[in-house]
């Protein structure tokens, strides 16, 4: 599906992946987010930060230990986005499975 049904979807479930931490660095301009999964299979972990219409995405390769897969450190940049609200989703998929974090709002201040 699209983006938009992405994140409509982690709002109305509220489910999979939980996010550790979501906030925004003054410094760098970027949006920094972790996240992890109850699962023991790798795969790959993808930041949504939304706005209105606008998102913008990162990506990275998770680790699976005993007990969790981690998806480190996610950073979206929006030094040339707009101040206020914005939404932080993380999906993962691995072969076998995939989850979306609840939503998890991020005020950009500049």
């Amino acid at each position: 599906g699209s983006v938009r049904e992405t994140i409509n979807s982690a709002v109305r479930n509220h489910r999979g992946s939980p996010l550790t931490y979501a906030t925004w660095d003054r410094a760098s301009q970027t949006v920094q987010v972790g996240a992890w999964a109850e699962t023991t299979v790798s795969g790959t972990c993808e930041l949504y930060v939304s706005q209105g219409e606008v998102t913008v995405t990162s990506s990275a390769e998770s680790t699976a230990d005993v007990s969790t897969m981690t998806c480190g450190e996610l950073s979206a940049d929006l030094a040339s986005m707009s101040s206020g609200p914005w939404q932080a989703v993380v999906t993962f998929t691995t072969e076998s499975e995939s989850g979306t974090s609840a939503p998890q709002t991020i005020e950009v201040v500049r």
